[in-house]
């Protein structure tokens, strides 16, 4: 069909970009590498205070990212922009500042969107005060062999059945679902320090056993080869830590992965993270009483 047929030639295409690519840019990737000397996050910080217009030639900068979209002003300047660490920077493409034309011709001719690339170059901000880097060497690193689709960046994927199977495609797209690991990060880093400047100890405990206890759930089963025995992912690590209580420690906590399986739903996962912590000569008072400082 001619359905196919369009399907069969943009692949086809595809693999002759490829091809291209490689031959003028892999071998010189693979003989030297990229030196990254600042994050994203970096630049931002330490340059955005700069004059609107103003240049910085004696300050180079070598910072890698995703570009996420490309802005053809003229045949001379080309606006990149660069995603990294969940930090965004422009790219101001020049012929002026990247030196040799045909170069910077090859450069971003052969840019699309979703490649990974390296930037050399000097911080300055545009006429509008735009952040930018202006680059006099453009490096692709990982190229990007899928369109990434129509959709722009700044626009919301909402299409659940591509969001939810390739995640990879849903955070590039939709940066700030990203926010979800980085706040997540932070409540489980805040809870780790505030049970340590307590006197708690951390502690790893068994996932797999011969009989998973310590709550009402069903566990997953499997098999160990070795032992030639049936065991049970955990779906609590609650008689682990009582028996270190027993043992002699007494403060002791556990941040980890408990598997129960039962119901899916948009609220519940089979696998999920718990936090259990435990303290001898303690009552319940004690444990309202932590838990309001905790959470206030």
């Amino acid at each position: 069909t001619q359905s196919t047929w369009g399907d069969l030639n943009r692949l086809l295409a595809m693999f002759a970009a490829l091809a291209s690519f490689r031959c003028r840019f892999s071998s010189a990737w693979r003989r030297r590498g990229f030196h990254v000397n600042m994050s994203l996050s970096e630049f931002e910080a330490r340059y955005k205070e700069l004059d609107s217009g103003a240049r910085l030639p004696e300050h180079e900068v070598r910072l890698a990212g995703r570009v996420l979209e490309r802005r053809e002003a003229s045949k001379s300047l080309m606006f990149i922009d660069l995603f990294s660490d969940n930090t965004m920077v422009q790219v101001m493409a020049s012929k002026f500042w990247y030196g040799d034309k045909e170069k910077y011709s090859q450069a971003v001719a052969s840019l699309s969107r979703g490649d990974i690339i390296g930037i050399k170059g000097i911080p300055g901000k545009s006429k509008t005060n735009q952040l930018s880097i202006l680059p006099s060497e453009i490096s692709i690193l990982a190229k990007c062999t899928k369109p990434l689709g129509a959709i722009t960046h700044g626009d919301e994927l909402k299409d659940p059945e591509i969001r939810f199977r390739q995640r990879y495609l849903d955070f590039i797209m939709n940066t700030k679902n990203r926010d979800i690991f980085y706040t997540r990060t932070k409540v489980i880093d805040f809870l780790r320090t505030f049970l340590k400047a307590r006197g708690f100890l951390e502690v790893e405990t068994p996932i797999l056993s011969s009989q998973a206890g310590g709550a009402n759930a069903t566990p997953f089963e499997t098999v160990s080869k070795t032992l030639n025995a049936s065991l049970q992912l955990r779906i609590a690590p609650e008689l682990y830590l009582k028996q270190l209580i027993i043992g002699g420690f007494d403060k002791v906590f556990e941040i980890g992965k408990v598997f129960r399986n039962e119901g899916v739903s948009a609220k519940h996962n089979p696998e999920f993270t718990t936090c259990e912590f435990y303290e001898a000569y303690s009552d319940y008072n004690k444990l309202m009483d932590l838990s309001e400082t905790f959470l206030s």
